[in-house]
């Protein structure tokens, strides 16, 4: 599993995806697998050590293949993978009020 922001937001906002996953799963031929996870920003505060209670909740998208990709399809991919995310996210950030 790979992050593609490469770091915790501390909004809680989906930032911009790095390359390099994008990248990795091109040149191994690897099919993309978007997740979205909401729900855990308490379980590890970013710029804390102490971990606290959280109820995380993960769904999961449709496979992206990368047959025939290269570098030059990375933000069509990344753009793809990113579209899942946010509808995926939209899905489940109501489960997480409590």
């Amino acid at each position: 599993m790979i992050f593609p922001e490469g770091t915790r937001s501390k909004t809680g906002e989906m930032q911009a995806f790095k390359d390099g996953a994008f990248r990795l799963a091109i040149d191994t031929g690897a099919d993309v697998l978007p997740m979205a996870v909401a729900g855990t920003d308490s379980a590890l505060s970013k710029h804390d050590w102490r971990p606290g209670p959280a109820r995380g909740v993960l769904a999961i998208g449709q496979a992206i293949s990368t047959a025939g990709m290269t570098h030059a399809d990375v933000p069509k991919l990344k753009e793809a993978a990113r579209a899942q995310i946010l509808a995926l996210r939209a899905e489940i950030l109501p489960l997480t009020v409590r």
